[in-house]
């Protein structure tokens, strides 16, 4: 199983690799995949590389990605042990005022890359996906997500999977004083709930992972494919930065 899973996730990065007319090839031409422990039963999906992702060919290895481990090692995870990946398999950016600046995807942009997440996240098959930030919300638990009020509930998605989103670390080294502690103080809560939802699931055999229901109450219904091919105007993915 191991084997195909990872044959099947090399073949999907090697076609985004070799497509050279997918938006953002031209104007950012490294592919930064998901990495990670692909049987895992936990993602976590964040938006898209930055500048320092882009340069490594990794995701999350930036200043945020720098929080996000700190984050991780306070609830007893790391990343050897779940799949981590973006919504962007390139970098987004644009020239503002002569500088190179992240910036949001355009609908065109998120629409082909919604696709190939689809398709990562049926290879993987995780039974729960923490969402960073309102993009990864907004593209895989409901359009008009709203991170403050519905940060740290469980969604339901297709397959029995179970759907939670939480502040991007890229937001959070925006903050500052007592901001800063509260939102953090809020996103170590919602880690900590998906991390003992994944200790529940890990203690089972590989099979139970992918046969049985995650377990928990789940709060509403979601369709994560069911914004497919729609558009996605700004002021609905918020302002976060890349990772």
């Amino acid at each position: 199983m191991e084997r195909t899973v990872e044959a099947e996730l090399q073949r999907l990065r090697k076609e985004i690799e070799e497509c050279r007319v997918s938006p953002l090839a031209e104007s950012s031409p490294r592919v930064v995949f998901g990495e990670g422990d692909p049987l895992s039963p936990m993602t976590i999906v964040g938006e898209g590389p930055g500048e320092r992702e882009e340069q490594e060919g990794r995701p999350f290895v930036g200043r945020a990605g720098q929080l996000l481990d700190k984050v991780m090692a306070t609830v007893g995870l790391t990343r050897g042990e779940i799949w981590l990946t973006n919504v962007l398999k390139r970098r987004a950016f644009e020239m503002v005022e002569g500088r190179v600046k992240n910036r949001l995807p355009r609908a065109n942009e998120l629409a082909v890359y919604k696709e190939l997440l689809d398709r990562e996240l049926r290879i993987v098959s995780p039974r729960l996906i923490l969402c960073l930030g309102n993009l990864a919300a907004n593209v895989l638990i409901h359009r008009g997500f709203r991170m403050t009020k519905e940060h740290g509930q469980w969604f339901s998605g297709v397959s029995g999977r179970k759907l939670m989103a939480t502040f991007h670390p890229a937001y959070i080294l925006r903050l500052e004083g007592a901001e800063f502690d509260e939102i953090m103080r809020q996103t170590v809560d919602d880690f900590t709930a998906a991390a003992t939802d994944y200790r529940v699931l890990r203690e089972q055999s590989p099979a139970d992972i992918h046969q049985q229901p995650a377990a928990g109450k789940e709060s509403r219904d979601t369709q994560p494919g069911g914004n497919r091919g729609r558009g996605y105007p700004s002021s609905l993915l918020g302002r976060e930065s890349k990772s």
